[in-house]
């Protein structure tokens, strides 16, 4: 029992978004320091050329990358308590060691970021694993609407963030991520647990309530064999891979390009500029809130199948993002029109795209950890592959008439992934999922 108030389902939702706030600081813990790094210190250690300050900073991306598959695996054959709780002990060591292993040079550092990526490639994978014995199907809503609000208060972090990055040297931001990240794991192995089951502190009309809303579930043994012909071969599973990573795309093109084209294209006012970002970005995710709260209602009450629930919902979302990047399309020159579609955009795709992750447990609830690292795994290739379409794109100049076609690019693969959905997605369990020792296991 956590509190007189707070259910023990409560306090996993509070500590699952508190730990996307983790590894957002793992992933801008180089960027932000690697500059100054340089910049402050005249040893041969930190003489790095631009090759290898970006070889540095994509060296996460692969460790992040490469364990995405194996981390749903392992945390399915060994539960995802145990599994996320040792990456977490081992990002948190890596994490305050950093500074230490920068002061050894380029490969020092370089080993550092790559450890730390595989160590936070668990997180994704491993959380679908985690909920299917915690939240019934037709609580998924919920579970994202409260998951959401970690991009509000993400405002309010980054701004904390934002203020000490500006006084603690730059070895003092990887001090205090890791001291955040050990409280983070510390409470991990404190209040979480693998299903209510063996929570030793649950009371009993939670694991009542539980119990009964997942009656209907059917979870084998978590050793079994993955059946990879049937997944590999099921149009349900890649109905929530490929729109994943076409979500990924889009999400992550607004994240790592948009800076450069309000700075560059746009020549707009920094301050302006983050004041508009922050009040859309906010206004958006209400909508985001809206729009799943009324899809929970629907399942409720039974105005919709959960399959069609998802279409509707996947449908609003995507078809919003495509068509504010059409209109960027041929006027992005203009500065209102966007700022209001890369700020309703991104906070749009993150939801898009943690209802793609709640289509993996309706459609395979027992190899759902497998399955959503097959597509984080593919979201992390997609968002590798727009840097270099919009390279490619922006080699001539950085210019409205250049971005054009990359924007376009984002049009069509929107395009992509809602067919896709539409066509193939399913909010019901595949018949390899329930059969013990299914034909085609490897």
């Amino acid at each position: 029992m956590i509190s007189p108030k707070l259910s023990c389902t409560q306090a996993l939702s509070a500590i699952i978004m508190s730990g996307f706030l983790l590894q957002h600081m793992f992933v801008t813990s180089m960027p932000i320091t690697i500059t100054r790094m340089v910049t402050l210190h005249n040893s041969s250690n930190f003489n790095w050329d631009e090759s290898q300050k970006n070889d540095i900073l994509g060296s996460f991306f692969w460790g992040h990358l490469l364990f995405k598959v194996p981390a749903g695996r392992l945390s399915e054959i060994y539960g995802p308590r145990m599994t996320l709780g040792i990456a977490m002990s081992l990002a948190t060591s890596v994490i305050i060691l950093t500074p230490t292993l920068c002061y050894l040079g380029f490969y020092g550092t370089l080993s550092a970021r790559l450890v730390l990526g595989i160590s936070a490639s668990f997180y994704l994978p491993t959380i679908p694993t985690l909920i299917k014995k915690w939240v019934p199907t037709d609580e998924g809503y919920k579970l994202i609407v409260q998951l959401s609000v970690v991009a509000v208060f993400l405002l309010l972090v980054l701004g904390l963030y934002g203020y000490l990055i500006s006084i603690l040297e730059w070895d003092g931001i990887f001090y205090f991520i890791g001291v955040v990240s050990g409280i983070w794991t510390t409470a991990w192995f404190c209040f979480v647990y693998n299903s209510p089951e063996e929570h030793p502190t649950i009371r009993k009309i939670e694991k009542t309530q539980i119990r009964e809303a997942l009656k209907e579930k059917v979870f084998f043994s978590e050793t079994r064999k993955t059946p990879w012909k049937d997944i590999l071969s099921s149009g349900a599973v890649w109905a929530c891979i490929l729109p994943f990573c076409c979500a990924s795309f889009s999400t992550s093109l607004i994240l790592s390009q948009m800076p450069t084209y309000i700075n560059q294209v746009l020549h707009m006012d920094a301050k302006i500029t983050g004041i508009l970002i922050n009040a859309l970005f906010l206004g958006s995710h209400l909508t985001s809130f809206f729009v799943f709260y009324s899809a929970d209602k629907l399942i409720k009450r039974k105005v919709c199948s959960a399959t069609t629930t998802r279409k509707l919902m996947s449908g609003i979302l995507v078809l919003v993002q495509m068509l504010l990047f059409l209109a960027q399309s041929f006027w992005g020159y203009n500065h209102v029109l966007s700022s209001v579609t890369f700020t309703i955009c991104e906070p749009f795709g993150n939801a898009v795209m943690l209802l793609y992750l709640l289509s993996i447990l309706d459609v395979s609830p027992n190899f759902a950890g497998t399955i959503s690292g097959m597509a984080t795994m593919g979201g992390d290739l997609t968002s590798y592959l727009q840097t270099k379409i919009v390279a490619l794109c922006t080699y001539d100049g950085q210019d409205f008439a250049h971005w054009q076609s990359a924007f376009f690019v984002v049009v069509g693969v929107h395009l992509v992934g809602f067919t896709t959905y539409q066509v193939f997605g399913s909010a019901q369990v595949q018949w390899w999922d329930k059969k013990e020792g299914a034909d085609g296991s490897v």
